[in-house]
């Protein structure tokens, strides 16, 4: 053989022509020539339909294989694998392929598919899914759908409402951030202030894109407040013993709670709440203890219709009721009257013989009276 071989068989042979020579013992000769051919490597052409839209799935793939030896295999990367020549329904991405022959010759492809946005303009399109939320009596939060896309960047956003029945709006515009054409103006909300309560309103939004369109007004949309928040009345302040007063009042409607605030009336003393963070409705009355005997004292109330507190309260506090605590008559010591502990003013008891120089104590005793002394020394 012309490859050195001298078997009579050959074997594992690569493409192209191999000669032999093969003599007797006679010493003839004969020659033959035999060519051995191979399939063509496996190739494959396609042709990519991009993503036509951002965060679409509306690409594909049509593959076309040749060589090797038809027909083939087909084994795509996507989850779960599909085994089509084609592929559809796609979303951005690189997708990998792997033909495979009749001889299990095979070639890996890779294949990117991308977001080609190029033929899609911004339609300019009015706010979207507008509502109102958190509506009180003298406000309310306009809500609406981020308008911003892969081709709209919004540069501002404007609302106008007005009462029903009324001709002047009143426009408030979101152009915030500075610089919106190069971040898109993000807002999704907006606090409408100072409305009034009981009260229809009627509104609508528009929206300007960056490029210098702008979009029609939405459709109106309603929404209505709620009642003012009721105010207690007839606040009353009456002290039961020289270190307790009782407050009453009445009532002109439902609310969550009110709360009272109570100070000693001199300029610079500070406010307390009665009954913690407010006494629920119903309720018509509240006890307060602790109070300094013979000092006078001035308190109000609010009511809040919120049962978290915030905004949804009265439109303003109860006018300031004045009373004056009882003193205590100065109590001897004697068999009857037995003196029970000495308390500062936060009620922390105390040993009257160590307290320093300009202490107030309170000697409270056995018959409920309670005497106030200023230590000096």
């Amino acid at each position: 053989w012309n490859n050195g071989a001298i078997t009579e068989d050959l074997s594992n042979l690569a493409a192209g022509t191999y000669t032999v020579v093969v003599n007797d013992a006679a010493g003839q000769s004969y020659t033959s020539s035999y060519t051995i051919i191979e399939p063509s490597e496996i190739t494959a052409t396609y042709t990519v339909t991009n993503v036509t839209t951002s965060g679409g799935n509306d690409g594909a793939i049509d593959l076309n294989a040749s060589g090797g030896v038809a027909p083939y295999l087909y084994y795509w990367s996507t989850s779960p694998t599909q085994i089509t020549e084609d592929i559809s329904n796609l979303i951005a991405g690189t997708y990998t392929v792997w033909i495979v022959d009749v001889n299990n010759c095979y070639i890996g492809v890779d294949i990117d598919v991308v977001e080609d946005l190029s033929n899609q303009s911004c339609s300019e399109d009015a706010p979207a899914n507008l509502l109102v939320s958190d509506i009180i009596s003298t406000r309310a939060t306009i809500n609406w759908d981020n308008m911003n896309s892969s081709v709209c960047v919004i540069d501002q956003y404007r609302i106008k409402y007005r009462e029903l029945g009324t001709t002047a709006w009143i426009q408030k515009t979101m152009g915030a951030p500075l610089g919106s054409c190069s971040f898109g103006n993000q807002r999704v909300d907006k606090l409408l202030l100072n409305l009034t309560p009981s009260t229809q309103y009627e509104y609508q939004m528009k929206a300007w894109y960056c490029g210098g369109g702008s979009s029609a007004w939405t459709a109106l949309h309603y929404f209505t407040t709620t009642d003012d928040c009721p105010l207690i009345a007839n606040l009353s302040a009456t002290p039961q013993n020289p270190t307790k007063v009782k407050f009453d009042w009445t009532l002109n409607g439902t609310y969550s709670f009110v709360r009272i605030k109570i100070r000693e009336d001199y300029t610079s003393a500070s406010w307390v709440n009665v009954g913690g963070a407010g006494v629920s409705y119903p309720a018509i009355t509240k006890n307060k203890n602790g109070l300094i005997p013979g000092q006078t004292y001035r308190g109000q109330a609010r009511t809040w219709c919120d049962p978290n507190g915030g905004a949804y309260n009265s439109t303003s506090w109860t006018n300031l009721v004045f009373w004056t605590m009882p003193s205590s008559a100065r109590i001897s010591f004697s068999a009857e009257k037995e003196l029970l502990k000495v308390t500062d003013l936060l009620g922390r008891e105390l040993n009257p013989n160590t307290v320093i120089d300009n202490t107030t104590l309170l000697y409270i005793y056995s018959d409920g009276a309670v005497e106030k002394r200023v230590v000096i020394e």
